[in-house]
């Protein structure tokens, strides 16, 4: 929901350098065992030894830098024929070698817990892990995994190469992912400033007035105010195509509770509060105790519904 600066990304790649570099060698020796082993078009040997000879360079190409690699690729192998049925086994055999699951069961969950991405970038509302069942062995029972969920803003189906770039993956939720598909929204995760979120949570002030006189849960209307007013011609209403209004209608009890902890925790007692915990706790920790979520923009990826709960909280006086 909202933009990450493209620094603050590249401060945290540095911590994990070992690894990726580890990764990225064990990808170049599995393409090369690909290219001796199995592929046998010179198309597809092309494409192999140039991913080789860039691997590393496209695990932490920034989003500009992968536009151009994108070029080089599709010189050889064009991304409208590589997402064709006639490739469909060269693109697996190619995300197979560069790790890809491997990475979403092991190295994701970390990195970006580090980057401070817990929750879907799209819908605020879930999760980035989810659980799947494969079998390892068709002899054995299936295995139940946590993965995690990323969705590839240059598609993999077009750009394999650029499966497990760090900059091509946007951490997400499974009903998201299975939505987007390929279809192009107007969002950039990473950006070089850092830009307001593409949507606020409104309580309907009419809505809030009568609910204090009936407390009755059915008369809380929430609202979504879009802040990108019109995506460009050729990409989807990123509220629309999530079903955002949906998604949020759902959590009319949550609003409720804030709405009743807004009367609780006046300002006189908030304050008494923090004079009684001003020893161990920060002003921010006190509303983040009392909201039960996170309480600043930059932290909204943290948690599910804290953009949600933020922006409520704010609107009804419960945080400033």
């Amino acid at each position: 929901m909202k933009s990450i600066n493209i620094s603050e990304v590249t401060r945290l790649i540095l911590r994990f350098k070992i690894e990726i570099e580890n990764h990225s060698n064990k990808a170049q020796n599995q393409l090369k065992n690909l290219i001796d082993r199995e592929l046998t078009e010179n198309d597809e040997i092309q494409y192999a030894r140039l991913l080789i000879k860039k691997s590393e360079e496209i695990i932490l190409a920034h989003p500009n830098e992968l536009v151009e690699l994108g070029k080089r690729f599709d010189k050889i192998i064009g991304n409208e024929l590589m997402e064709t049925k006639e490739k469909e086994n060269f693109r697996k055999k190619i995300i197979t070698c560069l790790g890809y699951s491997e990475l979403r069961s092991n190295f994701y969950p970390k990195y970006f817990g580090k980057l401070g991405i817990k929750a879907c970038v799209y819908c605020n509302a879930q999760s980035t892990l989810s659980i799947t069942r494969s079998k390892l062995k068709p002899a054995l029972p299936p295995v139940i995994q946590g993965k995690f969920q990323v969705d590839h803003y240059m598609p993999k189906n077009n750009y394999p190469c650029f499966s497990i770039s760090l900059f091509n993956l946007y951490p997400v939720c499974a009903s998201c992912n299975n939505i987007k598909g390929t279809k192009k929204i107007d969002f950039l995760l990473y950006t070089n400033t850092t830009n307001k979120p593409y949507l606020e949570f409104e309580l309907n002030k009419e809505s809030h007035g009568k609910y204090l006189i009936s407390r009755d849960i059915d008369d809380i209307k929430i609202e979504i105010k879009p802040l990108i007013i019109k995506p460009p011609k050729g990409y989807s209403d990123i509220i629309k195509l999530f079903e955002i209004g949906g998604i949020y209608e759902q959590y009319k009890d949550i609003a409720e509770e804030l709405i009743l902890k807004a009367e609780i925790y006046t300002p006189a007692y908030k304050n008494a509060l923090l004079n009684s915990f001003s020893n161990y706790l920060k002003p921010e920790k006190i509303d983040r105790l009392i909201i039960g979520n996170y309480t600043l923009e930059d932290e909204i990826h943290k948690r599910p519904l804290s953009k949600f709960m933020l922006d409520i909280s704010k609107n009804i006086g419960l945080l400033k």
